[in-house]
């Protein structure tokens, strides 16, 4: 394991450990969740992926704003932030590691679709990856 994937580990495990407090310490993630839901320019989508989705603050704001959808696709690379995401029947929580190709292929998103991250993209040891296999979809 090289540097960067006791870094990553350190940062997944950290999530882990502390995802029933995030939400006291988290006020700037809920305000960029805020503003970012704020600007869809959609009341509408068939599919929504939410890239690091950890406590549902995205999944919240879309409910508060009143924005329809299909199924709602919450991926995250901690299962104890998944464990308290909003569950609903329309809601599907994925535990993704997104230091793999396959967590991006298994991805589809329709032309009424949306794919979005509120403030996860921040914790990618290899950004140009990332953002590589998200522009795909």
């Amino acid at each position: 394991m090289d540097n960067k994937d006791k870094r990553l580990s350190k940062v997944v495990k950290e999530f882990a450990r502390f995802a029933n407090e995030y939400d006291y310490y988290s006020i700037i993630q809920m305000e960029v969740a805020k503003t970012l839901v704020e600007q869809l320019s959609c009341d509408t989508y068939t599919v929504i992926v939410d890239i690091g989705a950890g406590s549902g603050e995205v999944y919240k704001n879309i409910k508060k704003n009143s924005i329809s959808f299909e199924q709602f696709i919450a991926l995250d690379s901690s299962q104890e932030m998944l464990g308290i995401h909003p569950a609903d029947k329309k809601v599907t929580k994925v535990y993704a590691n997104f230091k793999m190709s396959k967590t991006f292929d298994a991805l589809t998103v329709e032309s009424n679709g949306l794919l979005l991250s509120s403030s996860a993209l921040q914790w990618s040891e290899d950004l140009d990856f990332t953002l590589s296999n998200l522009s795909k979809k």
